[in-house]
This record gives C-alpha cells, sequence and structure tokens, in this order.
C-alpha cells in the first residue's frame, strides 16, 4: 500500500533528507529529488505490502490521516 501527502512546496530540501526506513507501521518513506520547487509535490510517506499493508487497509481514510 502507498500512502502519499502533497506538500505546496519540498520542505524537505532544507533540511538535505532523504529516503527513511523505519521499524514503525510507515516502514519506507520516499523522497522525490526532482523536484520543482514553485509547485506543490508528493511525499510517498507509506509503502507496505503483504501483512503490514493489512494495518493499513483496515483503517479508515480519516484514521489513516491521522496515523501519517
Amino acid at each position: 500500500m502507498k500512502i502519499g501527502i502533497e506538500f505546496s512546496s519540498p520542505f524537505w530540501k532544507r533540511y538535505n533528507f532523504g529516503h527513511v526506513k523505519t521499524d514503525v507501521p510507515i516502514h519506507f518513506s520516499y523522497v522525490p529529488n526532482r523536484v520543482n520547487n514553485d509547485r506543490p509535490v508528493v511525499l510517498l510517506v507509506s509503502y507496505s505490502w503483504g501483512n503490514d499493508a493489512l494495518l493499513w487497509n483496515s483503517l479508515s481514510q480519516l484514521d489513516i490521516t491521522r496515523e501519517v
């Protein structure tokens, strides 16, 4: 399951961080590196599969938004 959040600008470029791997339910986050600073951009905040994706599939859209 992929979960993305749209931002008005790529704020992460100011902090110089990249992809994230963690043991919390989001597991993987991917930071796009080819973006236009003047346009909205989507950050892939969670990429999970298998049993891990079942957690997200069991939640409502509102609950997913709260968790992410």
